[in-house]
């Protein structure tokens, strides 16, 4: 059966739709792996603090310097939370934008395969010979 452009037009939206929500689940899963080297990154940042008493001037400057390199990626890796976060939420509205375009054209499809049927069933009616009236 041949596929009218309304039809067709649907069936790209879907698609959209279907592609959307593949990149959520894709950023969705890069998310959750930030979140967890985050929380990793701050376990081994409270690992590293000197404990109290007697502690040389090399473990003072190793301790500076692992804690100054492990705050820098906790923030890297927060930046890209929010980031990520706000990619999945651009997804999606344009998922949510699709999916209301595919309505609307699945609506005037139907809209129109309804018109293209009374027309065909008047056309019809037109076409059968005046009834003969009995007095």
């Amino acid at each position: 059966m041949a596929r009218n452009v309304l039809d067709r037009l649907a069936l790209r939206q879907k698609l959209e739709m279907l592609r959307q929500a593949g990149n959520i689940r894709t950023v969705a899963a890069e998310r959750a792996r930030t979140l967890k080297m985050t929380e990793q990154l701050s376990e081994m940042a409270e690992e590293i603090r000197i404990e109290t008493g007697e502690t040389t001037a090399r473990q003072l400057r190793s301790a500076s310097w692992y804690g100054t390199r492990l705050a820098e990626q906790i923030k890297t890796a927060e930046s890209r939370c929010h980031f990520l976060e706000q990619e999945i939420d651009s997804c999606r509205s344009q998922m949510a934008h699709a999916l209301h375009r595919k309505n609307q054209t699945e609506e005037k499809n139907r809209q129109l395969q309804k018109q293209q049927a009374e027309e065909k069933l008047l056309k019809q009616e037109a076409d059968l010979p005046p009834r003969r009236s009995r007095h």
